[in-house]
């Protein structure tokens, strides 16, 4: 198709129209953009969430996880056998810590807190001591990490800066109450912290950082979170691991001070397979990393498109498949893992990062993800520890967000000054037809989606949606489609680079209210004069032009 007549055209009938082709296009951009920056109402800020949740549903398929991460959970069943209920008494925590030390784990995260003694006064046992029942399991000799955890200070401020801070600020955010001083100081015989040491103490309870997950705690490289306290120890004992680089905090802890926007995989491992039934999770991947051919990522693509362009939470759909209950991890149950077998638990523990945690009924102790909905803290800590694993210092964070709200700006502004000619060329009969073409095939491909995951009634209006369109404006909605394709392809590469998306459903409602403001302006059976006639300025600067020109010079 030769465009160069369309194109000369365009010129000609542009060129000497000054204020419809600059000025225009600028004042509407200068108004989008002051209001997004003044977020009437939170509406910028509720788009901007929602691309990223949208973002990180649709690309999950295409997560790849390490393989190296396993989450056991302290159920409501495994407690159920233990007379004296939760929390666990000393002696059974400990006796639980060394049947998974002896399965040689690369790191074990104990994501527990020890707050007081164990054992209700009156009772003929005595409240267990934590420092004699756990000081066993760090006897000299032992070679295994292990990483507590404590709590920060309640209402500690400034915890995820986005610089290092000098001093030591571990004991100013360490929260004595969190850890028993028998505990505490028999830990602190170990040197906590330092290089080197077996015994890593890890921060939780942080403020501040919203539905991020911070790594480093106050800018202090001895105060970390407990995946990046685990990574580090990882990373201290495989040196070659392509996603260990940079992971000493001593050595390049900028790299690691954004806090981290954690990333879902839509393909849970293999190695769990015997801990769950086929109603409880969705496909599981064929090995340990949740591997499947690309064609079904692609598929798991689509659907979660399809099925988020009409419904607000896919994550409540009883179709496992597109609900995506399960993460990318291992997550076993500890009622579970007792009746599991000797290959099992090596597949599931052996060199690899654990973490103990506990998922009861009445606790809570949940995080919401925008692709699993709400999860346990302990699972939360295993997903980001994965992370780094997987995607090492180019995990997603809040990156140059100055650079990218300049490029927002940019992008608008080229949109505003090319669009002219975009109205000129769609004028075209081919390019009709096309557009046209796309629009009913995009409502019919939503149609066939919902029909293959049975919402059948979903897929009856989509199609009847595409008929409509198709009769009435059968081009409108194929601007709608390709404007939104082309943000989420931005998104997309944005998430492949290490960057959050962006709030690219913000951008995809500037275009279309752009589109519909200034159109009227350029389709020659619809052009309006620029000022519009009913412009109070513009009626002023007429009338200042007229009394001008009847002044004699």
């Amino acid at each position: 198709m030769d465009i160069r007549p369309l194109f000369s055209r365009f010129h000609a009938e542009f060129r000497t129209r000054t204020g419809v082709s600059i000025v225009l296009p600028l004042l509407v951009v200068a108004t989008f953009v002051t209001l997004f920056e003044l977020d009437p109402f939170g509406i910028e800020s509720a788009s901007s969430v929602r691309s990223e949740q949208a973002t990180l549903r649709v690309m999950s398929p295409w997560y790849r996880p390490s393989g190296l991460v396993t989450a056991v959970v302290i159920d409501d069943d495994y407690i159920k056998g233990f007379a004296t209920g939760w929390p666990l008494r000393y002696a059974d925590q400990g006796r639980l810590m060394r049947v998974l030390l002896a399965a040689k784990p690369a790191v074990l995260v104990i994501d527990l807190v020890y707050p007081r003694r164990h054992g209700a006064e009156g009772q003929s046992v005595k409240p267990d001591n934590p420092a004699d029942l756990l000081t066993p399991i760090l006897k000299p000799g032992g070679t295994i990490p292990i990483v507590f955890t404590a709590m920060a200070k309640e209402g500690a401020t400034d915890l995820c800066p986005e610089r290092l801070l000098p001093g030591d600020v571990a004991d100013s955010l360490f929260d004595l109450n969190s850890m028993q001083d028998e505990l505490r100081l028999a830990l602190d015989a170990y040197h906590p912290n330092e290089k080197d040491s077996r015994v890593r103490r890890a921060y939780i309870r942080w403020a501040g950082c919203q539905d991020r997950y911070p790594l480093i705690l106050g800018g202090n490289t001895k105060t970390l979170t407990p995946a990046f306290a685990a990574y580090t120890v990882y990373c201290e004992k495989h040196r070659g691991y392509p996603q260990c680089g940079h992971a000493q905090p001593d050595l390049h802890p900028e790299d690691y001070l954004r806090p981290m926007i954690v990333r879902s995989g839509a393909f849970p491992p293999s190695t769990q397979a015997f801990a769950y039934d086929s109603e409880t999770c969705q496909r599981l991947g064929s090995n340990a990393k949740g591997d499947v051919p690309w064609i079904e990522r692609l598929w798991s693509t689509v659907q979660q498109l399809a099925v988020g362009v009409f419904f607000k939470d896919p994550r409540a759909d009883a179709n496992k498949q597109l609900s995506l209950p399960c993460p990318a991890v291992n997550i076993v149950p500890l009622s579970t893992l007792q009746r599991a077998s000797a290959k099992d638990m090596r597949d599931l523990l052996e060199n690899k990062a654990v973490v103990l945690g506990a998922e009861l009924s009445g606790i809570p102790d949940v995080v919401t993800t925008p692709v699993h909905g709400q999860v346990a803290g302990v699972v939360w800590h295993a997903m980001a520890l994965d992370n780094l694993l997987s995607l090492g210092p180019g995990y997603l964070a809040e990156r140059h967000e100055q650079a990218r709200h300049i490029a927002w700006i940019v992008l608008v502004v080229i949109f505003a000054y090319v669009f002219p000619f975009i109205v000129w060329l769609i004028e075209h009969r081919i390019v009709k037809i096309w557009l046209a073409s796309i629009s009913l095939a995009v409502w019919c491909t939503l149609a066939l989606v919902h029909l293959s995951v049975g919402h059948y009634y979903t897929a009856g209006i989509a199609l009847a949606m595409g008929v409509a369109l198709d009769l009435t404006k059968p081009r409108t909605s194929a601007g709608y489609f390709l404007a939104a394709f082309v943000a989420a392809v931005g998104a997309m590469i944005s998430l492949w680079k290490g960057w959050p998306p962006g709030n690219w459903f913000g951008l995809v409602l500037v275009i279309i209210t752009f589109s519909h403001t200034i159109k009227p302006y350029y389709l020659g059976e619809e052009r309006k004069r620029f000022p519009h006639g009913s412009s109070i300025l513009g009626l002023a600067a007429r009338q200042i032009l007229k009394t001008c020109k009847g002044i004699p010079s």
